[in-house]
């Protein structure tokens, strides 16, 4: 690798390490304008994440307050079995 970074640098008309830095350069450019690009990618993903989480946090509230019901009725239900048993008993030692 070293004597194809020698050849094209003397080519080039240049040192090696002018080459290296003009290269280096030349990709960091690159990736400068570029970036913008990436930026959206990424702000898309965070995006899409963040309505994810709020379709699963709404979907764990609705599954919440199913069970919150659930339990109201079955504290309703244990209420009027508790009512009718002590009628029973009630009716039952007169």
């Amino acid at each position: 690798m070293w004597i194809e970074l020698e050849q094209a640098a003397a080519r080039a008309g240049a040192s090696v390490a002018q080459y290296v830095r003009d290269a280096a350069r030349a990709r960091l450019e690159g990736e400068r304008a570029a970036a913008p690009d990436m930026r959206a990618a990424e702000r898309a993903i965070r995006d899409v994440e963040r309505v994810d989480a709020i379709e699963h946090s709404l979907e764990h509230g609705e599954n919440s307050a199913a069970l919150w019901e659930q339990g109201r009725l079955a504290r309703e239900r244990a209420r009027l079995l508790r009512a009718e048993s002590e009628t029973r008993r009630r009716h039952v030692s007169q």
